[in-house]
């Protein structure tokens, strides 16, 4: 387990199995905001790689560890729209490896 700092708040972030954590069932993570959690998937390489025959696993899971953590900034934020908005959380995620290369090009961080 590891503690990750959101906007001032502590998440606790870790990695799990659906047979230890049922909420992994139908899922690749999940982030609760009211126990300031976040987990994913410590299998999601190996089973998507199985069932839907993706070859870069390792940039699926960090797609979803992104993706929950922005989960986590749009709940501090204050923005539970955002927050439950599927497919703004995912275009950040999928997104924002781009943004940094963008943004280092520029110095803008």
């Amino acid at each position: 387990m590891k503690r990750i700092d959101i906007l001032g708040t502590g998440y606790e972030y870790s990695e799990n199995t659906s047979a230890a954590d049922p909420a992994l069932s139908s899922k690749n993570g999940y982030c609760d905001w009211t126990s300031k959690k976040i987990v994913v998937d410590s299998e999601i390489t190996t089973r998507e790689a199985h069932t839907d025959a993706l070859e870069n696993t390792a940039e699926l899971k960090r797609n979803t560890k992104r993706h929950e953590i922005i989960h986590a900034f749009f709940a501090e934020s204050g923005l539970m729209d955002y927050c439950h908005n599927e497919q703004i959380v995912a275009w950040i995620a999928s997104q924002f490896p781009k943004m940094v290369v963008a943004f280092n090009e520029v110095g803008a961080l």
